[in-house]
């Protein structure tokens, strides 16, 4: 997924930060003090400072930076707007400034990086410290859950069910690692929006979109309602938006990847058993409206019946790799774009084809392909392994009672043992 605004203002913001690096002057006599954020989330965000000591000739500068944190060359924009507040007792300034956030449509705990600095005859007398925000809804009672390099935050739902993110998350994470041959060198963080006004408060709405990632943040939103069938959901969407920030780090932007490449690894690497994907790509082939691979290098089209299309479609032409070339062509192809290799560079180095030849192939053996089901993935029941274990150690121990003894015997105990154990060693796998 992408955040085009984002993307723009961060530009703008090397361009403006390019010539503003100075010496700063540390000056005792300025201080900063009582800053403070206050959110009005999704319209904008209001920061406040009181200065004291500042020379009545010079200006107030607020600094701020929409850059991911990973980024460490941060690109500020420099904004000479603060509002007067009038001053404190002691006499010193107030200052206001107010961020507007409607149009750049930043997402929930997104970092806002800023600073307050006092220029005088263009030259920087004194900053203060930089500070983080981020940026979130204050009318839900958020909670985190942190483990293994991930993060989670949610509301309204109990603790059980972060703990069933992060499992998911974390067995993705650890699948994906080995997929791509790299590991992430900053934590995940996973928001979990309940409904779908809330998913699409900070942003335009999308048609058929559940799951986003802002892989420079290392940032995946999810729309997961409370609903039955949520746990099957989670683990479509989790792998999905957690491999779209793994491929996005290594995949080079201007290698010339394919976006049905960046999907279809995704959808791939989703734990369920590819049913769907079957059941849509079998009738948009025997009624002829699949797409060629060389036209889903941008465009996935329009509506949701094309666009689900043009993503099981995505999902065969990986599975293709895997089943026809093997997991070491798959890996010499995302090697190629790591290095910037151009698509039909690293289609020859991997598959010995170029990529409108490697597409004109998977349709011919697609013909056939779509005859069977395709391999499926493995999830763990929403029951987790605790409550199995005691679900059946309870039985155990019922049968150990006379009465449940003489029904039942040492050969029911013997069942409900296996069972456990059969629980205990059930996980989620990636069919290749």
């Amino acid at each position: 997924m992408n955040i085009p605004l984002i993307n723009i203002f961060l530009f703008i913001g090397l361009l403006v930060g390019a010539g503003s690096s100075r010496t700063v002057a540390r000056q005792t006599a300025i201080e900063f003090r009582n800053a403070s954020v206050e959110g009005n989330y999704p319209d904008g965000v209001t920061f406040r400072v009181e200065i004291c000591g500042r020379p009545a000739s010079s200006r107030v500068v607020f600094n701020y930076s929409l850059a991911p944190e990973s980024i460490e060359t941060w690109s500020w924009f420099r904004n000479y707007q603060a509002v007067d507040e009038g001053q404190t007792s002691d006499d010193c300034d107030r200052r206001k400034f107010y961020l507007e956030t409607n149009d750049l449509e930043i997402p929930p705990f997104s970092p806002i990086k800023y600073y307050w600095s006092v220029i005088e005859n263009a030259d920087v007398n004194i900053e203060s410290e930089k500070a983080v925000y981020y940026y979130q809804d204050v009318s839900h009672d958020w909670k985190k859950m942190a483990e293994d390099g991930l993060i989670v935050w949610w509301h309204d739902r109990p603790d059980s069910f972060a703990q069933e993110v992060l499992s998911i998350a974390n067995r993705a994470e650890k699948d994906q690692v080995a997929y791509y041959g790299m590991s992430l060198q900053s934590p995940i963080t996973i928001v979990i929006a309940n409904t779908t006004e809330e998913f699409y408060t900070w942003q335009e709405v999308q048609e058929n979109i559940g799951g986003e990632a802002f892989s420079d943040m290392y940032l995946t939103i999810q729309l997961v309602p409370d609903e039955p069938g949520y746990y099957e959901w989670l683990g479509d969407v989790i792998p999905h938006e957690i491999s779209h920030i793994y491929f996005n780090h290594l995949v080079k932007p201007y290698s010339g990847s394919p976006a049905w490449l960046n999907e279809g690894m995704a959808s791939y690497l989703e734990y369920n058993n590819h049913d769907a994907d079957w059941l849509i790509v079998r009738n948009g082939f025997q009624s002829g409206k699949l797409r060629s691979l060389q036209d889903l290098k941008f465009d996935f089209g329009k509506g949701a019946d094309e666009i689900n299309l043009v993503y099981a479609e995505s999902y065969y032409a990986v599975l293709y790799m895997h089943e026809v070339y093997g997991a070491d062509a798959v890996s010499k192809l995302l090697y190629e774009f790591s290095k910037g290799s151009g698509a039909d560079a690293a289609f020859k180095k991997a598959f010995g084809r170029d990529a409108e030849g490697f597409a004109a192939d998977f349709m011919s053996w697609l013909e056939d392909r779509v005859k069977t089901p395709p391999p499926g993935t493995q999830l763990q029941s929403s029951i987790s392994k605790i409550q199995l274990s005691l679900i059946y150690r309870s039985l155990a121990a019922i049968c150990l009672l006379p009465f449940c003894f003489l029904g039942i015997g040492a050969g029911g105990i013997l069942v409900f043992w296996k069972l456990y154990q059969a629980s205990q060693s059930k996980e989620k796998t990636i069919s290749p």
